[in-house]
């Protein structure tokens, strides 16, 4: 199997989420054809963010200096076991939601703290609500939905907003999508 640079698959990933999102809208007249494009949007923008996030969590991790074990262990998603005296990384794994690591690099890195209370907020948990029915779909709840071109967009115009902050802060840099 070839290399692939992660940074362009994940940028690929958010491009193929907008060219989507915009062939949705265009099919607004049907209905079947706009839910299997709203959900591919919705899919790869996801999928692009969190790659986003993993990435810059193992960058940092390797990169930052004057980190804590207990830092290191959370951006590598590894647990802090105490050995022979001292706290260590660990190899086993354990898992951060994209949540926890977007709240914690806006916090060390970016000098933020997340506001829960805004829209922002309350629509990125109505789209990872979205994006949780399309990923851990349960039978006989009313977990599977159909998604439109309007769940698409409120996912890639959020998911964008929080990259594009994560970037400013983080990095000092601004980025188009």
């Amino acid at each position: 199997m070839e290399s692939v640079d992660l940074v362009k698959f994940i940028f690929k990933l958010l491009s193929d989420s907008k060219l989507f999102l915009q062939q949705s809208k265009i099919c607004s007249g049907n209905e079947e054809k706009e839910q299997r494009l709203a959900t591919a949007s919705i899919l790869c923008a996801w999928a692009g963010f969190e790659g986003w996030i993993n990435k810059t969590c193992q960058d940092l991790a390797k990169s930052s200096r004057n980190l804590l074990i207990n830092e290191i262990g959370f951006l590598k998603e590894k647990r802090v076991e105490f050995i022979k005296g001292e706290f260590v990384v660990g190899k086993s794994h354990k898992h951060e939601s994209a949540e926890n690591k977007m709240e914690f690099l806006l916090k060390r890195f970016g000098g933020v703290k997340l506001d829960k209370g805004n829209k922002d907020w309350a629509n990125f948990k109505r789209i990872k609500s979205l994006r949780d029915s399309i990923v851990h779909p349960k039978m006989g709840e009313e977990r599977i939905k159909k998604f439109s071109a309007k769940d698409a967009e409120l996912t890639w115009d959020t998911l964008i907003s929080y990259l594009k902050l994560l970037l400013k802060k983080i990095y000092k840099t601004k980025v188009t999508f």
